[in-house]
């Protein structure tokens, strides 16, 4: 253990948490809670805020400390326990570990560590924890102001007519909201959901301005478009956009801006032009797709899509999922962290399902002779660069 004068003199910080002997038990809890929630850390009972030492005297404080672990903690809470002598009193230490098992809550809040103190975790932090406590997607969590209201019926019965051949009629209500709920689309209590939202949400020109749903409650889920006279993002703007819609319909609209706004060399050869595609369309497609698909929807923020003179980027919020590394990427990975999204857009032929859209892209862009692309990846995002292919000599 860190020498107890350091601990001390440093104070209470991420990792450690100094209480009282004479602590309300749903403090205690919320602390132990708020460090299984985030990186684990140290309860020291018996020290003061101010980092003067009270000591224990109360003789039953383990089963106490390890009652309210058990009981006022959901799931139960397992930590380590021991007594400190530190001069000539007894202090408490209760070290509570990340556990990536669960995800805890005291009296039905979750709670998470931000530097000296624990706090009640905002919407998006808890939906990240239950995604990487693996209980429920974000994907799953219902917009509670939304509801099938707000979703696109003739696309939902298409979908089904044209993936499952089954023809549903809205005129059999019981049956329709069934089939939205064993979808997952909405909830049992008729709540959409965000993949819900995020599929098959409609635009509204009722609104004003007009709208689409699925951005009037999740604002996240648009894109951003820019394109730029040269290869860096301070020389001058040429065009910009912004797009809402459903994931398919985001990935056609902005699609179809970048091919507009590429240049494409052609000539005439015979009674035939050709045309030399410095970015395949297949190309775009799935870099698109990969977006829309996998972006981390629980983030505040926009996909976005840079066009350059010699490179697009699209930038994807959201870091990468569990055990899934850039490399792995260039060559096979099938984790998803959106899979109902991911098996919806597999149904509409968006993607195939098995991971080799990445790999494709680096293949085609070879075969073309251009730069190899580049992904860089952090906790916040996801950028892929796909160069393009020379047009000289053309």
């Amino acid at each position: 253990m860190e020498n107890l004068d350091s601990i001390l003199s440093n104070g209470e910080n991420s990792f450690v948490e100094f209480k009282e002997e004479r602590v309300h038990p749903d403090s205690l809890a919320k602390e132990m809670a708020a460090f299984a929630n985030t990186e684990g850390g140290a309860i020291f009972i018996g020290i003061n805020d101010d980092g003067t030492v009270g000591g224990i005297a109360r003789p039953d404080l383990e089963e106490w400390v390890f009652n309210i672990a058990r009981n006022n903690v959901k799931p139960a809470l397992l930590p380590l326990f021991e007594m400190v002598a530190y001069q000539g009193q007894k202090i408490a230490r209760v070290i509570v570990h990340k556990d990536l098992s669960g995800l805890f809550s005291v009296s039905g809040k979750y709670y998470i560590r931000a530097g000296s103190t624990s706090r009640e975790c905002s919407k998006e932090e808890l939906g990240r924890l239950f995604q990487r406590s693996r209980q429920v997607h974000f994907e799953e969590t219902p917009i509670y102001d939304a509801n099938e209201k707000h979703l696109d019926h003739e696309k939902i019965q298409e979908y089904f007519k044209q993936v499952y051949e089954y023809d549903i009629s809205r005129d059999d209500a019981i049956a329709f909201n069934a089939l939205l709920q064993n979808s997952g689309i909405v909830t049992v209590e008729g709540s959409a959901t965000v993949m819900g939202l995020v599929m098959f949400g409609k635009r509204n020109s009722g609104l004003v301005p007009p709208m689409h749903y699925t951005q009037k409650f999740l604002p996240q889920a648009g894109a951003v478009y820019a394109h730029y006279a040269g290869d860096e993002i301070t020389d001058e703007l040429l065009d910009s956009a912004h797009f809402e819609g459903a994931a398919p319909e985001l990935v056609e609209k902005i699609s179809e801006k970048v091919l507009l706004r590429l240049a494409t060399p052609s000539k005439i050869e015979g009674l035939k032009r050709e045309e030399k595609i410095p970015l395949p369309r297949k190309v775009l497609r799935e870099a698109l797709v990969n977006a829309v698909t996998h972006r981390d929807y629980s983030l505040q923020s926009k996909i976005r899509v840079f066009q350059f003179d010699n490179r697009l980027e699209v930038i994807s919020p959201g870091g990468l999922p569990n055990s899934v590394t850039v490399e792995k990427m260039k060559v096979f990975y099938s984790i998803h962290r959106n899979p109902l999204i991911v098996k919806f857009m597999e149904n509409l032929r968006y993607l195939d399902g098995l991971g080799r859209g990445v790999p494709m892209i680096f293949r085609e862009m070879k075969r073309l002779n251009a730069p190899a692309p580049e992904i860089f990846a952090d906790e916040s995002q996801v950028k892929l660069v796909i160069y393009f292919a020379s047009t000289e000599g053309f």
